[in-house]
């Protein structure tokens, strides 16, 4: 079943899976690397640089998030992760609506920020909590799941800017905050769910986020699990605070800040059947005990399609301290590298033959990085290769060219006997359509 209004799904949606089609592709152009000792040649594919499906961009997208969080903006401290999942009546709206989505985010901080200054003052401390949240808006079953992962550190910051630790929660604080967190969305959501969509753009993809979230109610609905430490639920509002980084642990943060910014779909749990099918191996198994998912290609793209993030909609974004504004930014985020000392005025000769001390040409500003790591080091650790490193010699490898144009793409991958055509994409059909049924 198409949109009633023809117009099937959005543009964005559209240029991500088209994107995921081409990453890496030599046919769309790549960079060409050689060993300046013996001449070796490679080539390494332009990327997409998507966010939302591809599993190589969104996963070195994860790295170098973390790696600038760790090393530039969390300071050391001891860290506790928040994860706040909401009811299933409000996934849709969440997902659809990015200004709630920000709301309901913005009333979770709220309560939990007014939690820890309770606790401050109750030790006599008066200070200020910051927090980075990732949002995520997957399962492990590639389902639409509009949850929030909060990385607040367990205290706050003084006006000076020094960490003041405050107690671990118990179980009867994460119910408190949950209570209330649930009480305050739930005042803000409900008004929204009987106002109607904002036109027909998304009626495709609407149809395929509802698709999604009915068959995964369905799925799940068995007896509630046990009851976890630090975990609370109410009304299908769920907050867990069990997972904590200590101060030292520096790794351990960074690979919890890299779990918050991953992507939705891992490669490596992705594998393509004898029948054409697709096997997708799920983080933990479905009650019955079923542990793959088999799907075939229209039904991956239905998974899929839902879970890519709207434009212009932040999946990590900074509260507190931590945010750009926050006065006390520069005093809690790590110090920069100190800058190397000014050169010495050097002496010059005038007309006359006196020497006169100058100033040194002030340098222009460098530009902006694309990315927060070198390119090098961050496929390094996306791929585990030095694609620097020369597979023959010693020596280092360096980009001569970045090659875009058709014809020299052509050319080059002729000559060295490789597929100069990019891969074959169906044309879409027109409606009938009964393949692409959205409806479960």
């Amino acid at each position: 079943m198409h949109a009633r209004s023809g117009r099937g799904l959005p543009r964005y949606a559209e240029q991500e899976l088209r994107g995921y089609l081409r990453c890496g592709v030599l046919a769309h152009g790549f960079a060409r690397v050689r060993c300046s000792s013996c001449g070796h040649d490679l080539l390494v594919g332009f990327s997409c640089k998507g966010r939302g499906l591809c599993p190589s961009c969104t996963t070195r997208r994860a790295h170098d998030v973390a790696t600038h969080l760790e090393e530039r903006v969390l300071p050391r401290a001891p860290y506790r992760q928040w994860v706040l999942t909401v009811p299933w009546r409000y996934r849709l709206l969440l997902a659809r609506r990015p200004a709630l989505l920000s709301l309901a985010l913005k009333l979770l901080l709220r309560s939990l920020f007014a939690w820890q200054r309770r606790q401050a003052r109750r030790l006599g401390i008066q200070g200020q909590a910051g927090a980075v949240t990732f949002v995520q808006r997957f399962s492990s079953a590639l389902r639409l799941n509009v949850h929030f992962h909060v990385v607040v550190p367990d205290g706050v910051f003084d006006d000076e800017g020094s960490f003041r630790s405050l107690p671990a929660p118990t179980d009867d604080d994460v119910l408190r905050l949950v209570e209330q967190v649930a009480r305050r969305v739930t005042r803000a959501l409900e008004g929204e769910m009987t106002e109607s969509s904002d036109g027909d753009d998304d009626e495709a993809l609407t149809a395929l986020d509802a698709a999604s979230l009915s068959s995964h109610q369905t799925a799940l609905s068995f007896t509630p699990a046990p009851k976890k430490k630090l975990c609370a639920a109410l009304g299908g509002f769920s907050l867990h605070a069990a997972t904590r980084v200590r101060a030292s642990d520096r790794k351990g943060l960074y690979r919890l800040c890299h779990y918050g910014a991953r992507g939705a779909l891992a490669n490596s749990r992705l594998r393509e059947l004898e029948d054409g099918r697709f096997a997708y191996e799920m983080k933990r198994p479905l009650p019955g005990g079923r542990t793959h998912l088999i799907l075939t290609g229209i039904e991956l793209l239905k998974r899929l399609t839902p879970l890519i993030p709207p434009p212009w909609s932040n999946l990590t974004r900074f509260h507190g301290v931590f945010a750009p504004s926050a006065k006390l930014r520069r005093l809690v985020v790590p110090a920069p590298e100190e800058r190397r000392s000014k050169p010495p005025r050097r002496p010059v000769p005038d007309v006359t033959g006196t020497f006169l001390e100058v100033l040194p040409k002030r340098p222009s500003p460098p530009l902006p990085a694309r990315y927060r790591i070198p390119w090098a080091q961050l496929l390094e650790r996306v791929f585990g290769t030095d694609v620097l490193a020369c597979p023959k010699c010693p020596g280092r490898m360096e980009i001569i060219a970045l090659l875009e144009k058709p014809c020299a793409v052509r050319a080059i991958l002729r000559h060295l006997g490789l597929r100069d055509s990019p891969l074959p994409v169906t044309r879409s059909r027109g409606p009938p359509q009964p393949a692409f049924d959205f409806a479960e």
